[in-house]
C-alpha cells in the first residue's frame, strides 16, 4: 500500500546558527527618530531588548531640545541696589508678575517672581493643567542694606537691659536720634498734618504715649529710678556712678554691687544720718 502522504523538506542547521537566527531576530531594533511635531509636553515610549522594556525617553528629549536654549525662564538674580531690582523687574515683567515683601526688621528683603501664577482659582479639571499656573522659578531678591546704626538699635530691641547698661546706650547713640516734628509732639491730629504725622500721633494715643525729645532722653539715661524691693526705691544718677566707677574697679566689682555694698553698710552701722547731715552742709 502506496503512502501518498508528503512531507515538506526542511534545511537542518546546526546549533549555532539556529541561536545566532533567535537572536538576531530579537535585538533587532530601528532607529527611533525624534518627529519634527513632537510635543515635549507629553511622553515618548519604546520597548528595548533587555526583556522587552518600556523606555521613556521624554527626558531626554527635552534635555537635548534645551540644550542650545531653555525651554522657559529660570534662576534667581540676587541686588544689593534698589535700582537693579526695579530695572530687573521692568525687563521681565509680564501680566502675571508679583512683588513680595519680607518685613523682617533684622533682615527686610523685597521679591519680584516675574513668572507668578495668574490671577483666580486653581482650575484643576482641565486635563492638560491649570492654564494659570507657572513654576515661579524666575526670580529677583533685593536685600536691604543695613546701616551699622540700625543693626546696634535692632540689636537691643526686646532686649531686658540693665538701667545702667541702658543709659549708656542712650548716651552712646544719641547721634541716631531725631526730634520729632512740632505737629507730632503737639499730638493732636490736624489736616494740615503729614499724613505719616497723624500716624504716629494716632499710635502714641492708643497706647496712651507721647512722644519725647533728645534732651529729654538724654536726662532720662542719667537718672532712672527702680524699685528694687516693695518698700525700697533706688534712684541712681549716672554722674554718681561714673565717680564710683574706679573704686568698684579697684575692688573687682561692678559699680552697681559696689553701690549696693555701700548702702548696705550705712544701714549696717546707721550712718545714714551723719552722711546725710555731710551732704548738707555740702550743698
Amino acid at each position: 500500500m502506496k503512502d501518498e502522504s508528503e512531507t515538506t523538506a526542511h534545511p537542518l542547521n546546526n546549533t549555532a546558527e539556529t541561536v545566532r537566527d533567535i537572536m538576531a531576530d530579537f535585538s533587532h531594533h530601528d532607529s527611533i527618530e525624534t518627529p519634527d511635531d513632537f510635543d515635549l509636553t507629553k511622553s515618548h515610549l519604546i520597548t528595548v531588548p533587555d526583556c522587552r522594556k518600556v523606555e521613556d525617553l521624554t527626558i531626554k528629549h527635552r534635555d537635548a531640545a534645551q540644550f542650545l536654549k531653555p525651554a522657559r525662564r529660570e534662576g534667581t538674580a540676587k541686588f544689593d541696589d534698589l535700582q537693579s531690582l526695579i530695572n530687573w523687574t521692568n525687563r521681565f515683567k509680564g501680566d502675571t508678575s508679583a512683588l513680595f515683601a519680607k518685613p523682617d526688621m533684622k533682615a527686610p528683603t523685597l521679591t519680584c517672581v516675574a513668572d507668578y501664577h495668574g490671577e483666580g482659582a486653581a482650575d484643576q479639571t482641565t486635563p492638560t493643567g491649570d492654564p494659570t499656573a507657572r513654576h515661579c522659578h524666575h526670580r529677583a531678591i533685593y536685600d536691604f542694606p543695613l546701616s551699622e546704626e540700625w543693626k546696634a538699635w535692632m540689636g537691643i530691641s526686646g532686649e531686658p537691659l540693665e538701667k545702667d547698661d541702658l543709659g549708656e546706650f542712650i548716651e552712646a547713640n544719641a547721634k541716631d536720634i531725631m526730634d520729632p516734628t512740632p505737629a507730632v509732639l503737639k499730638a493732636v491730629e490736624h489736616d494740615k498734618n503729614e499724613n505719616w504725622e497723624n500716624r504716629l500721633i494716632k499710635t502714641a494715643q492708643q497706647i496712651e504715649g507721647r512722644y519725647g525729645q533728645l534732651t529729654q532722653l538724654l536726662a532720662m539715661s542719667k537718672k532712672f529710678q527702680v524699685f528694687e524691693t516693695s518698700d525700697l526705691k533706688v534712684s541712681t544718677n549716672r554722674d554718681v556712678l561714673e565717680a564710683l566707677r574706679p573704686f568698684a574697679a579697684d575692688r573687682g566689682i561692678e559699680v552697681n554691687q559696689l553701690c549696693r555694698n555701700l548702702l548696705a553698710a550705712i544701714a549696717d552701722d546707721e550712718l545714714a544720718d551723719a552722711i546725710l547731715d555731710d551732704a548738707l552742709e555740702i550743698a
